[in-house]
Parts: C-alpha cells; structure tokens; sequence
C-alpha cells in the first residue's frame, strides 16, 4: 500500500513538473509585454499607462519590450513562437490582428490560430494631418487638390499593413484620388518626417498628433471615427466628406495560442482594473483614447469581424501591400 501511495505521489510530481510555470502565480519572474513599434507611439504610451497597475494586480513586475519592424509583423512573429508559459504577452492593434492578415495571407504566423486574445485595452480614431505646405484646410480641399495633382501628395505610416496604410488607402480609393505611400517602423519616425515636410500627410491617432497640431506644426483636417473627439473638438469626421468612412484603432493584449486559460482570465481581470484607474483612465481619455477593458471572447470576435470586413474592403478596392 506504502508502495502504491509512493508511486502516485511521484506520477503527481512529475505531471506538476510539466505545468506552465505560471500555475504558481507568486513565481518572481517579469512578465514581457513586447510591441511592435518603437517606443513614443500611441500604443508605447498606452502600454506604459497600464502595465504598473496591470502588475499590481498580477503580483508580477511587467517589462515593455519594444521590437519595431515591419508594422509588427516581428514582433507577432516572435510571440506566435513563443512558449505559451503566461510570461510573453503582446499588446497589438486592430493592424495586426486583423488588418495585416487580411493583406498578406501568406505570413509565417496566423493571427486568429497561433494567439490567444485575452482584451481590448482601449479603442480610439486616427487624425487626417496634413504638413502646413499643403494647400488644404478641409478634406473637400484636399481631394480638390489630389484629383487636380495625381501621384504628386505622399503618405507617411507606421507600416505596411498598419492601420495609418490601410486607412489612407481605403480613403484614397473613396475619394478617387491617387497618392503615394512612404512607410516607416513605427509612428514616431512617420511623424517626424511629416513635421519636417518630407511627406506631406498620415493618418495617424490624436495621441501623436495632437501636440503638433496645437503647435501649429501640422493641420488636423478629419477624424476617422464617426463622431468629434472631445480633445479636438473642431475638427469633424471624414465621414462628413465621404459618408460611410469609418476607421477605429483596437489596442488589445494577446498571448500564445495554448497559454493556460486560467492565467488568461486573470491578466484580463488586470486589464480591465487597470483601465478604469481613475488616473490611467483620465490620460487615456485626455490622449483621445477610450478605455474599453473587454472580456477575451469579446475582443476574439470583434477581431473576428475586422478580419472579414477588412478582406472585403481590400478585396473591393484592389488594394496590395505595395499600394492601391
């Protein structure tokens, strides 16, 4: 009998040993929450906002790893690899998740099946901005000048695949115009060089522009959701000009596909607790970004539906990874 109870307590043991090493979740190691844009984007700034609190709750020190390149694609590539052990975390957007899979079919990872979304963190619209050497005040004029100039307006954004990309491209092919896309690894090099007139408008989210703007270093013609933004409250929807447009941003954290589901509701849990800290909560708000906090399943089929209707709205306007 000794014997018996000998050997059932080793099986146990040894089947333990075999757990995800988070199973013990006052193990001491940092978690990394890794991105795939360099650090004063949008999305940095959001993950810096949220990951104290988030670590509070988790008992768990959280490090931001930024790994810019190729609009995310390395940074969801290396995490699709990773061990499904709960301490490799994403956070990405609605561009990677959703937009850039529908683009490019052919990437070595698959979104939908390789990761686990565990919650919305935020959402937010972009800002149309344009370099003040651009004779545009509204979005009529811009498409005016566009239709009279093909080719010669160039776009900046943050990738290829990105949201900024995919939204200047649904938007050229709504206005009938043509334009050309200049690329970059992440927002802050884009806006940098639209500051500096060596492009001459970006989407991008109000979070980046909105110091320039104030400064008087770029215009804030639209906004690409369907209402104003409380930050820039005299700037209206593209969708006044082009009705129909309606372009948001989705920040969410993911892990990989297998990570112990267990552990996936308890970072969603710290998520949503961290976005409603009333002092998190109110620099997201005054970025232009709403907090959201979204249950796994919810955020897993709102991704699910920007993939459909992203492969519909790149299907219907011949839209390539290399441009319109």
């Amino acid at each position: 009998m000794r014997q018996q109870l000998f050997k059932a307590a080793l099986c146990a043991v040894l089947a333990s040993s075999c757990l995800p090493a988070l199973a013990d979740p006052s193990a001491s190691q940092p978690l990394r929450l890794v991105i795939g844009f360099p650090p004063g984007g949008a999305i940095d700034t959001i993950a810096r906002a949220i990951t104290p609190r988030m670590g509070q709750e988790l008992g768990r020190s959280i490090v931001v790893e930024n790994k810019p390149g190729a609009g995310g694609i390395l940074a969801m590539q290396s995490v699709a690899r990773a061990a499904p052990d709960g301490r490799t975390l994403i956070m990405g957007t609605s561009g990677n998740f959703a937009i850039t899979p529908a683009l490019m079919p052919d990437l070595s990872y698959d979104a939908a099946k390789d990761f686990t979304l565990v919650s919305q963190v935020a959402s937010a619209s972009m800002v149309l901005l344009v370099h003040p050497s651009v004779p545009a005040k509204t979005v009529g004029e811009l498409i005016t000048y566009a239709r009279a100039h093909p080719g010669k307006l160039n776009f900046s954004s943050s990738g290829v695949g990105g949201l900024p990309h995919m939204a200047a491209e649904v938007f050229s092919a709504a206005a009938g115009i043509k334009m050309t896309h200049v690329a970059y690894k992440g927002s802050s090099p884009s806006i940098t060089d639209l500051v500096g007139g060596q492009v001459d408008l970006t989407f991008e989210a109000a979070s980046i522009g909105l110091p320039y703007v104030k400064a008087g270093q770029l215009r804030a013609l639209a906004v690409t959701g369907g209402q104003r933004l409380a930050v820039l409250p005299d700037v209206p929807p593209v969708s006044d000009v082009l009705p129909g447009f309606n372009v948001d941003n989705a920040y969410g954290i993911a892990v990989p596909a297998g990570t112990d589901q267990a552990w996936v509701r308890k970072v969603q849990d710290a998520v949503v607790v961290a976005v409603q800290e009333p002092k998190t909560r109110a620099l997201l708000e005054s970025l232009g970004v709403e907090p959201v906090g979204s249950p796994s399943a919810t955020f897993t089929k709102a991704m699910a539906g920007e993939l459909t209707r992203w492969r519909a709205l790149i299907k219907d306007n011949h839209i390539s990874a290399s441009g319109s």
